[in-house]
């Protein structure tokens, strides 16, 4: 079953939208509203009227007004004085100073324990902190990690609906984000959309024991195995009037002008009538196709044997008629307004004749020994991170379950919280990379960086950003690499079907690429591919990692061995090798790490009572 109205206009669909809004721009207050209110964060309208008045005062207080877009595909119509209002500055990308300091969201990120929202703080800011790195698809697999969203609509009414509705939606996020992985650029063409009226269908639901009611027009665009279309000779409803309109030839009106008990047609009526009545029948051979091309296996139609048509009215069975006679599946002569008999004895019912017949189940293939059964991937493009292929050499199950399976990991083993850098690796790396392309030179300009991007981490994590920023400013170890006329933030695509790979490089210069690594173990051996693939996308000569934390610049030199890495990691993905390679060196920086999650983890496990990352 697919439903009436489209996708995006569900309630499922929405409050992914309105998520993935607040994610492009923190000072969207009615996305956050929304987010807050649906099953993510299940906040109840008393609390949200308690924020959504202490929001008022700051304002009043900061004597500016709300600012906010509109929460998920499209807007409410009108809203209370309490509410956000819709946002009228120019970039809801970049809000400007006032609007984030009165948005709804500051006041939550400051107040969070007054108002008794400390649980939806913590898991939008770790959303906000992976927004910043992680395409659409995978903020949204992991706010339902975090939150239990399809938990919450696997025991609502109508839950196969819901959860279809849910991954149809994060299916077609994952098709929309291919070349970009934005989650600003996404929500833009999802308002676009809206504003268009564009919409996609449903996914359908097999139904199972039970058949979809649907009209022809609903059923566009879907596809079942057995498709019954009834009383093919019901007459349209409607039809000429005493007055009727044509966009060409204008208006006639049929009125009573000798005879009172009978109305005089004028030619120009009779004319419009006859018009009328063609439209009708090319409607009905379009509806016709539509009706009967939506069945897989088997579509049954059905009309009363004995009533018949108007020679004036069009129905589909007036359509079909004529290939139904030479088909010898009814008897005449094909012409509208001969009844319609079907030809011999018929079928009599029994109670086994209704049952469907079910199919014989396919025969399983026994597992060769060491190998996992998994879905061949060569039938489809796959589109994967230029660190991809690095992390299949790392670990092969690693990649397939973060980049096949769209796990999210562990909430509390992420790589934001390397077991060597409480409070989040990947936070620092993202603040030194901006720090670099935005040319800061001082402590407060890093600081400043630190509180609108990156407001996880602690003073002492900022100024070890400080330190590597500078160090890659002065050094004068990276001097071959601070070219004057660099390009930062790059974008790469390098494709090797059927796999493409989409990615960004830190630093492009006259014939080199750069790659910035903050983390405390920086091998170049674990970033082959990776450079690898910088130098097959930019046609560059020379491919460095930059280890900011030890001030080296590490030269890749022996091209062959790197290219011969990802053309390994490139064959062992479409084998479908994903088998785990477990080692404590490896599975200590792994967000899978845990049993529940990776059987093989060779990460030492945690005691019975402490609490375990459920993967369900």
């Amino acid at each position: 079953h697919a439903g009436g109205a489209g996708l995006f206009a569900t309630r499922e669909a929405q409050d992914a939208a309105a998520l993935l809004g607040f994610l492009a721009t923190e000072a969207d207050d009615l996305a956050l509203a929304a987010v807050l209110r649906s099953p993510f964060c299940a906040v109840d309208d008393r609390t949200l009227l308690r924020l959504a008045r202490r929001a008022k005062k700051l304002r009043e207080e900061q004597g500016v007004d709300a600012t906010g877009v509109g929460a998920g595909l499209a807007a409410p119509a009108g809203a209370d004085a309490d509410l956000p209002e819709r946002a009228t500055q120019g970039s809801p990308l970049r809000p400007g100073p006032q609007a984030a300091a009165v948005s709804w969201w500051t006041v939550l990120d400051h107040e969070a324990a007054a108002l008794g929202l400390e649980s939806p703080r913590a898991i939008l800011k770790e959303l906000l902190t992976a927004a910043r790195r992680e395409p659409p698809s995978r903020l949204l697999a992991r706010a339902d990690a975090l939150t239990g969203y399809t938990a919450v609509l696997a025991n609502l009414p109508m839950h196969d609906r819901r959860l279809a509705d849910w991954e149809g939606f994060a299916g077609w996020v994952r098709e929309a984000e291919r070349g970009h992985e934005d989650v600003f650029v996404l929500t833009r063409q999802l308002r676009r959309a809206a504003a268009l009226g564009i919409d996609v269908p449903r996914p359908v639901l097999e139904a199972r024991d039970a058949v979809a009611l649907l009209t022809i027009h609903h059923a566009k665009g879907l596809e079942w195995p057995v498709v019954i279309v009834p009383d093919l000779a019901r007459v349209p409803s409607g039809g000429g009037g005493k007055v009727l309109l044509d966009r060409e030839l204008g208006a006639a009106v049929r009125f009573r002008l000798h005879d009172p008990a009978e109305d005089e047609k004028p030619f120009l009526h009779g004319w419009l009538e006859q018009r009328r009545v063609e439209r009708e029948r090319e409607e009905a051979r379009r509806v016709a196709y539509v009706a009967l091309t939506r069945a897989r296996d088997r579509v049954l139609l059905t009309s009363p044997g004995e009533r018949e048509t108007k020679a004036e009215t069009s129905c589909l069975l007036d359509v079909l008629r004529p290939g139904l006679v030479r088909l010898g599946l009814i008897e005449g002569d094909g012409l509208p307004g001969v009844t319609a008999r079907l030809r011999g004895e018929g079928v009599a019912y029994t109670d086994e004749r209704a049952l469907p017949k079910l199919p014989a189940l396919p025969a399983v293939a026994a597992a060769a020994p060491g190998r996992e059964l998994l879905p061949p991937i060569t039938a489809r493009r796959l589109r994967l991170p230029v660190t991809a292929l690095d992390e299949h050499r790392w670990c092969p199950k690693r990649f397939r379950l973060r980049h096949l399976d769209g796990h999210p990991g562990d909430a509390g083993l992420s790589e934001e919280t390397d077991p060597e850098e409480p409070g989040g690796a990947a936070a620092l790396g993202t603040l030194v990379h901006l720090g670099i392309e935005r040319g800061a030179s001082t402590l407060d300009q890093v600081q400043g960086l630190a509180r609108q991007q990156t407001p996880s981490l602690s003073d002492e994590q900022i100024r070890l950003a400080h330190a590597m920023v500078d160090r890659f400013r002065l050094d004068p170890e990276f001097e071959p690499v601070r070219g004057a006329h660099d390009v930062v933030e790059a974008p790469v695509r390098v494709e090797r079907p059927p796999l493409i790979f989409t990615g960004r490089v830190d630093r492009l210069g006259d014939g080199y690429v750069v790659d910035y690594k903050t983390g405390e173990h920086t091998e170049l051996d674990h970033h082959l591919a990776q450079l690898s693939l910088y130098l097959r996308a930019t046609a560059a000569e020379r491919a460095y990692v930059a280890d900011l934390r030890r001030g080296a610049l590490l030269l890749l030199e022996d091209v062959a061995t790197a290219e011969a890495a990802v053309e390994r990691a490139c064959q062992g993905i479409l084998r479908g090798e994903f088998t785990a390679t477990p080692a404590e060196s490896r599975c200590a920086r792994c967000p899978y790490r845990r049993h529940v999650v990776c059987e093989e983890s060779a990460w030492p496990q945690a005691p019975p009572d402490e609490s375990t990352f459920d993967s369900a």
